[in-house]
């Protein structure tokens, strides 16, 4: 099996369904909601490892969209060629899916994502995004559609279903050939440390410090190597919570003492006491050891900065809440910046308010061990880092399902100067599967589209850098090839835009494109209503009069 996945195997993907799914048919709606959602429990039998019941929720869910996406499709139909039917319903449907917040929506895997490892594809994302692309590419795959049925039926598809399909074919052409990554410098030295805990061991360490310690000595042997290569560190990064200890916003206990508690529905009931133990192993773990304060010895140079991934305590909406948040430390491990998790997965981390039930956080703890209560951020924060050389780079956090969507990373960059972005992960849910595979193309569109390097901190893989043009600068492979569920660290320059950067086309544009593939079906199907069908050859079979 190819890593990258076959984009070809996609596309013939589709053919089936806008050719089939465009017929009305009995129980058509039920058949394909079970269908989709079989195939999405497949996407994401991940999972299962976190907790069952979620499988139902990420599978009904969004089988929902893509079965409404089949109703969308055959009232299109009708009036349309699937050459324009397909690509409105499918992509119509999948954006709407990825606005809307589970547990009502599940972003994942889009139909332009498959387009990851094909540079002509990659370049037009600069200006259409992911969408775009997929929604040519499902043009095509509706124009397929046409051909066959054309065929079975004896005639001959219009100038315009092959038109409609040949124009948005030009559109990514053009738009990946008119436009280009931002001309880029080396940026920061980064260090990314990968221990590769397993789950289980992670959320059930023997100690904290046992999982600590490891990850501890591979830095320093990163970092060694780092020296013994004149390669001095700009960045030290660990991966999504793999900080092993919970830490507490610095106003936490200000907080406190204004009277602030933690959530009535929350796992862990925070005391004074206890918000000054967190700010003391912090202290000791990241200024001591980490920075050496206080003491002879330190793990991490002078002039070097230190990121990792962490479950926060904060004060959010007059309560005391969890996050997964990503704090960055300076010298003698004084806070320099902190970003939190935007989208959170649903069952792992959130219930959507279901937490707030007894019965349901009993039900949860009972079966996963844990309450999934934390609260996410409103954007992704944008850090200032200082680097070794005295200049200053701007990268904005992201945490692991955040990597599904757009906003969090075209938003920044509209927002003002950003160089890059960072997202840390915690991908040892997936064990070797190809859900690994999945994030990286998710990352490597990213980049592409907002013209931006894209790091990937990871506690198992797969972390690497891409570059702004959606291609891969470094990976960490360990022996035999293998880059995933394996330790080690690698050492890597991230590309910058020279000056500031200017957003690409899609990064200025995202919020109304994204508008306009929910919007199009709607107009449609009221346009389909107002006029007569393009005729028996105008979408490659009999319209309703000629049936």
């Amino acid at each position: 099996m190819h890593p990258d996945g076959f984009l070809s195997l996609a596309l013939l993907a589709l053919v089936p369904w806008a050719l089939f799914c465009s017929r009305p048919g009995k129980h058509a709606f039920w058949i394909e909601w079970l269908a989709a959602a079989v195939g999405l429990s497949a996407q994401v039998f991940w999972n299962v490892n976190v907790l069952w019941l979620t499988l139902l929720a990420v599978a009904i869910v969004p089988g929902a969209y893509m079965a409404c996406a089949g109703i969308v499709l055959r009232r299109l139909a009708s009036r349309f060629p699937l050459s324009v039917a397909a690509p409105v319903a499918w992509i119509g449907l999948e954006t709407l899916n990825g606005i809307v917040e589970p547990p009502f929506g599940f972003g994942w895997m889009r139909f332009g994502h498959h387009a990851h490892d094909h540079d002509l594809l990659l370049g037009a994302m600069r200006v259409v995004g992911v969408g775009g692309v997929g929604f040519a590419l499902a043009s095509v795959a509706g124009l397929a559609a046409d051909l066959l049925r054309a065929r079975a039926v004896k005639q001959r598809v219009t100038a315009f279903s092959v038109g409609f399909t040949a124009t948005l074919a030009a559109v990514c052409v053009i738009a990946s050939l008119a436009t280009a990554p931002p001309p880029t410098t080396a940026g920061p030295r980064i260090l990314l440390v990968q221990p590769a805990f397993e789950a289980k061991r992670k959320q059930r360490p023997p100690s904290a410090r046992e999982l600590y310690e490891e990850t501890v000595q591979l830095t320093r042997r990163g970092l060694a190597e780092a020296e013994k290569a004149g390669k001095p560190v700009d960045l030290v990064a660990w991966g999504e919570t793999v900080f092993p200890w919970a830490m507490a916003e610095p106003t936490l206990g200000a907080a406190y003492d204004r009277g602030v508690r933690a959530a009535s529905f929350g796992q862990w009931q925070l005391a004074r006491e206890d918000i000054d133990a967190l700010h003391r192993i912090e202290h000791e773990q990241v200024g001591r050891r980490l920075f050496g304060v206080g003491r002879d010895g330190r793990e991490i140079p002078a002039g070097t900065l230190f990121l990792t991934g962490v479950e926060e305590y904060v004060e959010r909406d007059g309560q005391l809440r969890r996050a997964n948040a990503i704090v960055i430390f300076g010298e003698g491990g004084a806070r320099i910046g902190r970003g939190g998790k935007i989208h959170l997965v649903p069952g792992g981390e959130s219930l959507a308010g279901l937490e707030r039930i007894d019965w349901v956080r009993d039900t949860a703890f009972e079966l996963a061990g844990y309450v999934p209560d934390l609260v996410a951020d409103e954007r992704a924060s944008v850090v200032e880092l200082p680097l070794r050389d005295g200049r200053k780079v701007h990268v904005g956090l992201t945490v692991c399902f955040d990597n599904t969507y757009d906003g969090p990373y075209t938003e920044p960059v509209r927002r003002g100067h950003l160089d890059f972005h960072l997202i840390t992960s915690n991908e040892a849910w997936y064990v070797e599967s190809w859900e690994f595979d999945q994030m990286v193309a998710f990352s490597r569109c990213i980049a592409a589209a907002t013209g931006r390097s894209m790091v990937r901190a990871t506690n198992s893989g797969i972390s690497m850098v891409i570059g702004p043009d959606g291609r891969d600068v470094a990976r960490l492979v360990g022996p035999g090839g293998k880059d995933r569920n394996v330790p080690g660290f690698l050492l890597a320059e991230v590309p910058v835009p020279v000056g500031a950067g200017e957003p690409t086309v899609y990064a200025r544009i995202e919020p109304f494109l994204r508008g306009l593939w929910v919007l199009l079906p709607a107009a449609l199907l009221l346009l389909a209503r107002r006029r007569t069908p393009l005729g028996p050859a105008g979408s490659g079979y009999p319209g309703p009069a000629a049936r």
